[in-house]
C-alpha cells in the first residue's frame, strides 16, 4: 500500500519550526538593536545623565559624601568631606579621624582614616524642555559655567529675566526692571499658589532640621565618652504647664484634660553650627550661625477621647514700625469643635489680639493621629493638617522698613511653645525645622559681599548692590547656601572667551548670571542615588532604591 502525498503547498514541519525561531531570533536582533538606538537618541536629544559633583544644592542633592548614622540616637545625615582633604571634590579617602556632630543629640560621631566618601547623586536632565515653556523660578536648572565650557553647574533659579533683585535678611525680593519708583518691592514666596507646582513640595524640600523627638541618645546625654565634659543632653522640649511625660521619650505624654503646654528651648539646640548645615561641618570655616525667626513646628496630634483643642505658638517681627520692631505672638489655634484660627498677640501689657485667618475644620478624633503645622516663612503665616494647607496669611513689608531695621543678633531664636486641653494625648514626633537662607557674606572672605544684596552684620547695615537681571538671563543660587559657589560670588567678567565669542549673543555679557544659551535643562530625577558600602571602606556597591526620587 502506498503512502498518499501530501498537499503539495505543505512545507517540511521541520523547516517550518527552524524557520520561525531563525525568524524571531532575528526580530529580536532587530529590536534590541532598534532599541539602544532610541536609548542613544533619547539620551543625546531629550534627557541626559549627569553625576552631582560636589555640595553646593545639598540637602536637596548631593555631591560626594560620608553618611553618617549617629551612635546615639540613630539619626541618619551626611557630611561634605572634599576640602577637609584638601583635594577639591575628588577625595578618595578620609585621611585622619574625624568627628560628625549629630544635629538631633549633639553626639560627636567618630569618623576613622581611610573611609571612602560615596559618589553623588547621579540625576537626570530633561534637556528641550525649555523649547516648549520658559524656566520657572525655583527650578533646579543645568548649565555650562560661564567660565569654563568643560564644567556643568547645577543650581537653583532665584531671578527671571526683566526682574531687580535685591537680598535682605536671607529672603529674596523683586520688582519688574523697568518699574515705575512708586512699585514696590515683593517678597519671592517659595509657597506662591499661582506657581504651575505643588506650592508646599519646594518648602518642604528647603526646610533644615532643628529638632525631631523620635531620635533620643541611649547615653541619655551623660556618657562623656567624646562628648564635652560640660555638657549633658536633654530634650529642647520643657513642661511649662501641667506634668509631661517627655525626657527620655520619643512622644510626649500628657496625662490630664486640664490645659497643659510645653515649651522649646531652641539656644541649647544652637550651641554647634552644624545643627542647621551639618553637612558642611567639616569644611573649613564653613560653620555660620544665624539667627533663628522663619520656623515649621509640627507635631503628630493622637487623643485619647474627643474634644481636643490645640494651640501652636512662636514668634516673628511682623511689626512694620520702627528700626527695632517687637516681635508679635503668632498662633495657631485649632479648638475642640473645629473652629481653626491664626492670630497675633502683642506682648506686654496691653496683650492685643489681631485675628489673621479662620476656618472650621474638622476635629479631632478618639485615638487618630493628625499631623498639625505651623510655619512662618516668606512673610507668610499658615496652618497645616495632615500635609493641607487650611489657613494661611500673606504681608508684604515695606522695602524702606526692611532697609533700615536692625538684624537680629546671631544667637536669637523665637519662643516657641505647644498648648493643649480638653483630653489626655499623646504628641508624636514633635519637630522643629528652620527655613534655608541664603547669605549675603561669602564663608571664606567675610568682606565680601553677595551680588544683589543688602548685607546686614554685626548689628550694622551695609549697602546694597540692586542686581539688574537682563532679558534672556538667569539668576541661580544653591541650595547649600553658606557653602556654595553661586550667581552671588561669581567673580564680574570672568568669562570664557571662547564661550563668549561661539554661544552668547550679548557682547557685554559680564557675569554673575546664567545666559538662556548656557542653559542645557532641567534636572527632574535622582535615578542612582549614592549606594551603599558592604563595609565602612569599601566601594559603594548595594543601590539605594530608598533615596530615588523626583527634584523638587
Amino acid at each position: 500500500m502506498s503512502r498518499q502525498p501530501g498537499p503539495a503547498n505543505s512545507p517540511e514541519p521541520r523547516r517550518v519550526a527552524g524557520a520561525s525561531a531563525n525568524g524571531a531570533m532575528k526580530e529580536t536582533f532587530e529590536s534590541i538593536v532598534i532599541a539602544f538606538i532610541l536609548a542613544f537618541v533619547f539620551r543625546a536629544f531629550v534627557v541626559e545623565a549627569f553625576v552631582i559633583p560636589t555640595g553646593s544644592m545639598a540637602p536637596t542633592l548631593l555631591g560626594q559624601h560620608l553618611p553618617v548614622r549617629c551612635d546615639q540616637c540613630g539619626y541618619r545625615f551626611k557630611v561634605d568631606v572634599a576640602d577637609r582633604e584638601g583635594g577639591g571634590h575628588a577625595a578618595l579617602r578620609l585621611r585622619q579621624n574625624s568627628n560628625a556632630v549629630c544635629p538631633m543629640c549633639h553626639f560627636p560621631n567618630l569618623l576613622k582614616a581611610g573611609m571612602r566618601p560615596r559618589a553623588g547623586d547621579r540625576i537626570l536632565v530633561h534637556k528641550y524642555i525649555y523649547e516648549f515653556s520658559k524656566p520657572q523660578r525655583w527650578d533646579v536648572l543645568v548649565f555650562k559655567n560661564p567660565s569654563d565650557p568643560n564644567q556643568n553647574y547645577i543650581k537653583r533659579l532665584v531671578g527671571l529675566p526683566g526682574e531687580r533683585l535685591l537680598i535682605i535678611e536671607g529672603n529674596v525680593y523683586v520688582k519688574p526692571l523697568n518699574a515705575d519708583h512708586s512699585l514696590p518691592w515683593r517678597i519671592v514666596r517659595k509657597t506662591d499658589p499661582s506657581a504651575n507646582y505643588d506650592a508646599a513640595e519646594i518648602q518642604r524640600v528647603l526646610w533644615q532640621p532643628i529638632y525631631d523627638s523620635a531620635y533620643v541618645p541611649l547615653d541619655q546625654g551623660r556618657n562623656g565618652r567624646r562628648r564635652p565634659l560640660d555638657y549633658g543632653w536633654s530634650s529642647p522640649w520643657v513642661q511649662e504647664q501641667g506634668q509631661w511625660e517627655i525626657e527620655q521619650r520619643r512622644s510626649y505624654r500628657y496625662d490630664s484634660a486640664d490645659a497643659g503646654a510645653i515649651r522649646c528651648e531652641l539656644q541649647p539646640q544652637t550651641r554647634h553650627g552644624a545643627t542647621f548645615y551639618c553637612y558642611n561641618q567639616l569644611k573649613r570655616n564653613a560653620i555660620v550661625q544665624h539667627p533663628l525667626e522663619e520656623l515649621r513646628i509640627a507635631a503628630r496630634v493622637q487623643p485619647d477621647h474627643e474634644g481636643l483643642s490645640i494651640c501652636i505658638k512662636t514668634i516673628a517681627r511682623l511689626d512694620q514700625t520702627g528700626i527695632d520692631p517687637q516681635p508679635l505672638t503668632v498662633v495657631g489655634r485649632i479648638d475642640a469643635t473645629g473652629q481653626a484660627v491664626l492670630e497675633t498677640t502683642e506682648s506686654g501689657a496691653r496683650q492685643k489680639t489681631r485675628i489673621l485667618d479662620r476656618r472650621v475644620v474638622v476635629p479631632f478624633k478618639a485615638g487618630r493621629s493628625t499631623t498639625v503645622e505651623l510655619w512662618y516663612v516668606d512673610q507668610e503665616v499658615s496652618m497645616w493638617m495632615d500635609g493641607e494647607r487650611v489657613l494661611q496669611w500673606q504681608f508684604d513689608m515695606e522695602m524702606s522698613h526692611l532697609m533700615k531695621r536692625r538684624p537680629l543678633p546671631a544667637g536669637w531664636y523665637p519662643q516657641v511653645a505647644i498648648e493643649v486641653s480638653g483630653t489626655p494625648v499623646t504628641l508624636h514626633r514633635v519637630m522643629v525645622d528652620r527655613d534655608m537662607e541664603y547669605v549675603t557674606f561669602h564663608p571664606q572672605d567675610m568682606g565680601q559681599i553677595a551680588r544683589g544684596a543688602l548685607s546686614k552684620r554685626g548689628g550694622r547695615i551695609g549697602n546694597s548692590e540692586i542686581l539688574d537681571i537682563q532679558p534672556g538671563q538667569y539668576f541661580c543660587l544653591g541650595d547649600n547656601s553658606p557653602l556654595s559657589h553661586d550667581g552671588r560670588f561669581w567673580k564680574a567678567n570672568e568669562v570664557d572667551p571662547w564661550v563668549k565669542k561661539t554661544m552668547l549673543a550679548d557682547p557685554d555679557y559680564g557675569g554673575g548670571v546664567v545666559p538662556d544659551e548656557l542653559i542645557i535643562g532641567k534636572a527632574f530625577f535622582v535615578y542612582f542615588p549614592a549606594s551603599y558600602a558592604v563595609a565602612g571602606t569599601k566601594i559603594g556597591l548595594i543601590p539605594n532604591f530608598g533615596e530615588m526620587r523626583f527634584i523638587h
